[in-house]
């Protein structure tokens, strides 16, 4: 008899290709990680990463752009920190030869952030 609810324990497979996308640290700038437009093709972004270190001023609420159906916003807490979203089913991009962007203001003068963002093509 099969498990209830089996179809929630089954593993994702991206048979196509993997992208990536990364800001490198930013000291009090934004840090921008993205998944690039590509011809005739969809991006799907199926999590990001956003870390924090140093003092920083106030909480931010970092912007996820060109999926789904608007802006997607996530709260930073004004502790350093590191949040990683993994998304239950991957999210399209709203169209073909769409960049999806992940964005993470400025954190203060000695606030130190990074984003990275994760999906693939279809």
């Amino acid at each position: 008899m099969a498990a209830p609810f089996s179809s929630f324990n089954q593993i994702w497979s991206y048979p196509n290709t993997t992208v990536t996308g990364s800001s490198g640290s930013q000291t009090n700038a934004t840090a921008t990680a993205t998944l690039p437009a590509v011809a005739n093709k969809t991006n799907f972004v199926t999590g990001f990463d956003i870390s924090s270190s140093g003092t920083i001023a106030a909480a931010v609420a970092a912007t996820l752009t060109g999926a789904g159906s608007g802006t997607m916003t996530y709260q930073i807490n004004t502790t350093p920190a590191f949040s990683s979203v993994q998304f239950s089913h991957p999210i399209p991009a709203t169209a073909l030869n769409t960049a999806i962007t992940l964005s993470v203001p400025a954190l203060g003068a000695s606030g130190v952030g990074s984003a990275n963002i994760y999906g693939f093509l279809v």
